[in-house]
């Protein structure tokens, strides 16, 4: 597999093997993989670059089935690639309407990590996001309601998403009908903890204090800002950052500093949900649902995904 050619993932052209840079816009190559065979999959083209250095292609199989396929590049980090092919394991057998599916894992001959996946047509909510600003009402409970739906599902398998977040739920067309909602990236995935607390000293503990922090800040409920072990309610917490943000068109918490924001997590009271500048105003019960989701206790919050569909049902 030596002596691959290397191309722009911008369109600047093709390299050697021996090239890591593109002299036209400066960015790094990718290795080009279009007509390989992985899985039984052909790489057809690229559709874009994931996280973990990886990239992410689609491919036909005999059948004509298409799929994405990700792969880690080959000066990926060791845990990156060890961390896609685990995150791989924990779904491949999990099937639900609102969770991608996974076809096959694996490693390539060159000893690169790689998923095969469900090819999702669309986009995802933080790129509508960042198009629109905000959604109606409707749209996000719709959203978050299937969001739900797929971490009930999880949570029964005995899994912990922990990275949920606009980035990771995709949205495709469906018609005239409201979006199909599926939850993706299951990277930082990870089987439940039994020794997860209902209690956590947020005056005193601080950011890490019990552990490695996993996640994103924006959306790390309390205990996993700690480092703490969690279970599904770290995930309730995450969608109900995601609603906060989707009905009032801001986040509750946000800081240029990292730290700061893992502070807010912890110890600052949520703000007001209040209606984006000429929508209707929010009802006192979908106030009192977002209250409920974003407590800072976990053992204040719902106990389960089902719990806060069921109440976001009948907000």
């Amino acid at each position: 597999m030596e002596g691959r050619v290397h191309f722009c993932p911008n369109d600047q052209g093709v390299y050697s093997s021996e090239a890591d840079l593109c002299v036209d816009c400066g960015g790094p190559l990718i290795i080009d993989r279009r007509g390989e065979s992985i899985d039984g999959w052909i790489i057809d083209h690229l559709i874009g670059l994931g996280g973990m250095r990886s990239t992410v292609w689609e491919g036909t199989r005999e059948d004509g089935t298409v799929a994405a396929i990700k792969i880690s590049e080959t000066d990926s980090d060791a845990a990156d690639a060890r961390r896609l092919i685990h995150s791989a394991s924990l779904v491949q057998d999990i099937e639900h309407p609102n969770i991608v599916g996974i076809y096959s894992y694996g490693e390539t001959e060159a000893g690169e990590a790689h998923v095969v996946m469900e090819l999702l047509r669309g986009r995802s909510l933080l790129n509508l996001l960042q198009q629109r600003g905000v959604i109606t009402i409707a749209q996000s409970v719709h959203v978050v309601r299937q969001v739900l739906s797929a971490l009930g599902f999880l949570h029964s398998r005995g899994l912990v998403h922990r990275d949920v977040k606009p980035g990771n739920v995709h949205l495709s067309a469906r018609g005239n009908e409201p979006w199909d909602v599926r939850l993706i990236d299951f990277g930082v995935a990870k089987a439940f903890s039994a020794s997860a607390p209902n209690r956590i000293d947020l005056g005193h503990d601080s950011p890490g204090a019990w552990g490695r922090i996993v996640g994103t800040p924006e959306y790390m409920a309390p205990e996993q800002v700690l480092g703490a072990p969690v279970d599904g309610r770290a995930d309730l917490y995450a969608a109900g950052i995601m609603l906060h943000r989707l009905i009032t068109g801001e986040l509750p918490f946000t800081s240029q500093d990292r730290q700061e924001i893992y502070e807010q997590q912890l110890r600052r009271p949520v703000p007001a949900a209040n209606a984006p500048e000429g929508q209707p105003p929010l009802s006192a019960a979908l106030v009192a649902t977002l209250a409920t989701a974003l407590a800072k206790q976990p053992a204040d919050r719902f106990a389960t995904a089902q719990a806060f569909l069921t109440a976001l049902e009948q907000s």
